[in-house]
């Protein structure tokens, strides 16, 4: 049971916060800190900091800090980084808690630079530790949430009062401090369960945080894509005034009837005519081609985040007035694998098949035109295309995920497809090459869906059944799940 905002009153009460330096902070796990601390008078101590948890809390530590230091992540997180360069060595001034809230405001200063250290005791995902500047602008902070506004350069908006409730403290020995009592409490593990209603909560913000991530990638893409016409309208427009593009000029000076005015056009001095109309051709179709792939991501997303909502609200009524088998069945549904987020995915109405590898989406065009379809409107520039060498066969993608390579057993998984759906299945084994689909180029006049790589890289294939069992026990679990 983590702690209200009368035991965080009273720890508040009991530790020498004020007038205490920053010597060091650590990440002891996901959910807590540890911050070394000296105070002039009480001399050096340590503060345990945890948020985000059945357990989060506050309190001295009397004992333990090497063991719990060994315990720091091995790779020094993004928040820890921002800690040791901007607040360590500063002293903490003042230290507020909101009325009848678990919010606990640190003032620090050095010198003219003042922050705040702002830790919120809440559960599920408005848990957080937050780093602001005097405007409470935010600076840093221990988890990213933009759904919930909690990201660098927002403003923070704190509320004004929590309610008074009926809160008490626990009942605690008269011979030890609450501070002493919390930190013996919790030596061991708590066997109380998290409350499903709490577990729900925390999984519906991980899989919209997810989704609202995805869906500001595809607003940025629209905004950056939606005036793609304008390229057309400047091909139209040089291609009608030919003889005004001066040699060697970089604009061209051309009337525009429909606004009736003179209007000017960047031209490369180093392309003819021709091919400066070429550009701008291109540049129009390629701006479509990524405006409306972005639309149908966006609507894909919205799509998803409505069916979340609502199979959170049917969640939630289950929590509520569900019987004991059901609510285990859901609890159970929910937390089978914490690193797993079940979303709909977003190609359920994708031609062709799909597989799973790892983290990442395969997609299989079975003929020429489902090739031609995914191509079109399913993947992007950074995705990864697959196909048997010299053997006709069926396409491949690999869909990629941001600031993740693909690993090696994503690209056999792939390979073992492209090969399994092509002339060289009887072989069981074969080259595959593979690239970007941004290195793809199209056959003008070609049959449909006809590319060709380049910058493409082999791949030597052989056909293994644990691999392939694997993949289509995984398509259709997923199939049953949907």
């Amino acid at each position: 049971m983590s702690l209200n905002w009368r035991e965080i009153e009273l720890i508040l009460s009991e530790l020498p916060l004020v007038d205490s330096m920053i010597q060091r902070v650590h990440q002891i796990g996901f959910h807590q800190l540890l911050l070394e601390l000296h105070n002039r008078q009480s001399g050096s101590w340590q503060l345990y900091i945890e948020v985000g948890t059945p357990s989060a809390r506050l309190h001295q530590l009397s004992g333990g800090v090497k063991a719990l230091k060994k315990q720091k992540q091995p790779k020094l997180q993004r928040f820890v980084q921002y800690c040791r360069a901007h607040i360590e060595s500063m002293r903490i001034t003042e230290v507020k808690q909101l009325d009848f809230e678990r919010i606990v405001i640190l003032t620090l200063s050095k010198q003219e630079t003042l922050y705040y250290l702002i830790l919120r005791f809440f559960s599920g995902a408005q848990a957080n530790v937050i780093i602001c500047d005097q405007q409470m602008i935010i600076k840093e902070l221990l988890f990213r949430r933009p759904h919930l506004g909690d990201a660098v350069a927002n403003q923070l908006i704190l509320p004004k009062s929590g309610n008074e409730g009926a809160y008490h403290v626990r009942p605690y020995p008269s011979t030890s401090s609450f501070n002493r009592y919390i930190e013996e409490l919790y030596k061991t593990p708590q066997k109380a369960e998290r409350p499903l209603k709490e577990v729900l909560e925390h999984h519906y913000e991980k899989k919209v945080s997810q989704l609202q991530q995805q869906l500001d990638a595809a607003n940025r893409r629209i905004e950056a894509h939606v005036a793609y016409a304008s390229y057309k309208k400047s091909a139209d427009l040089l291609a009608s005034n030919r003889h005004l593009l001066l040699p060697n000029s970089t604009w061209a000076q051309v009337y525009d009837h429909q606004k009736n005015e003179t209007v000017s056009i960047a031209v490369d001095p180093k392309l003819s005519v021709e091919l400066n109309i070429q550009a701008y051709y291109k540049r129009y179709q390629k701006g479509k081609k990524s405006y409306q792939m972005a639309v149908e991501e966006q609507k894909r997303l919205l799509q998803a985040l409505s069916a979340e909502k609502k199979l959170y609200e049917k969640q939630l009524v289950i929590s509520e007035q569900g019987s004991a088998e059901e609510q285990e069945t859901l609890l159970t549904s929910v937390t089978s694998d914490p690193n797993v987020v079940k979303t709909p995915s977003p190609f359920q109405k994708a031609p062709g098949l799909q597989f799973t590898s790892g983290q990442f989406t395969l997609l299989v065009g079975r003929n020429a035109s489902e090739n031609d379809q995914l191509l079109r409107h399913w993947v992007r520039g950074n995705d990864w295309w697959l196909h048997s060498r010299d053997a006709p066969g069926s396409y491949v993608f690999i869909k990629s995920i941001a600031n993740k390579s693909i690993p090696l057993e994503t690209l056999l998984d792939a390979g073992s497809l492209a090969l399994l759906y092509s002339k060289m299945k009887s072989a069981g084994k074969g080259e595959v090459y593979y690239t970007q689909i941004k290195y793809l180029r199209r056959v003008k006049g070609g049959k449909k869906g006809l590319v060709i790589p380049t910058q493409e890289k082999n791949l030597w294939v052989n056909l293994d059944e644990k691999r392939l069992q694997r993949l289509f026990q995984g398509r259709k679990k997923a199939e049953e799940e949907h």
